[in-house]
Formats: C-alpha cells, sequence, structure tokens
C-alpha cells in the first residue's frame, strides 16, 4: 500500500509539473513569437509602462487566451479608463471587436502581473 501511494503521489507530481511546463511554454511563445512581453512591440511597451505607474491605472495581470481558434491577449488593467478593466486585442495590438460574442476570460496563461492575485 505505501508503495502505491508513492508511486501515485509520484505520478501526480510528474503531471503537475509538465502542464506547468507545458503552460510555460505556450506563454513563452504567445502569438506564435517567442518571449512576447519583448518581442511583441505594443506589449513590450505596456509592460514598460505598467511596470513603472504610480497611477494604478496598469497595475493588474495580461493573459494569453484564444478567441475563435486565435491566440489574443487580455489585459486586466484600467489603463487610463476610469475604472474600466479588461481589454482584449489580436496579437497585432488592434483592439479585439467581439461583436455581439460574449467573451469570458479564462485568465489562465499569465504574460504579465505587477501585482499578486
Amino acid at each position: 500500500m505505501k508503495h502505491f501511494i508513492l508511486i501515485l503521489a509520484c505520478s501526480f507530481s510528474f503531471i503537475v509539473g509538465c502542464k506547468e511546463e507545458n503552460d510555460k511554454d505556450i506563454v513563452n511563445k504567445a502569438c506564435e513569437i517567442e518571449n512576447p512581453t519583448e518581442n511583441i512591440e505594443w506589449l513590450k511597451e505596456l509592460v514598460a509602462k505598467s511596470a513603472t505607474d504610480t497611477t494604478g491605472n496598469y497595475k493588474g495581470t495580461i493573459y494569453l487566451e484564444k478567441f475563435n481558434g486565435e491566440d489574443v491577449i487580455f489585459v486586466d488593467m484600467a489603463m487610463g479608463s476610469g475604472g474600466l478593466y479588461g481589454y482584449w486585442y489580436n496579437c497585432d495590438g488592434t483592439p479585439l471587436s467581439i461583436g455581439d460574442t460574449t467573451l469570458i476570460p479564462k485568465r489562465e496563461l499569465i504574460i504579465y502581473k505587477n501585482i499578486e492575485l
């Protein structure tokens, strides 16, 4: 019985470790670009602005999400809007127009954060 529990614990650790590694690999290649916070210019600028923000407008988290099978970026920051949080962008930085579709972020794959959740 002890061996069974030990094997089960090791298997669980392996599975969790693989999932975390896979998520990290996915985020490190968002929008088919390695290191998106360094190599996607608009995202790099947003991260730089949020890193030095003293107003609180750029405090939050940036996530990689999927919409219609494509990578999109969900920015969970007010960004000077007067309190509205949650902005969707295509990989090229244009705001995502979702029309009548209600899109709810999963908030699973974090690209960047400057606050603790």
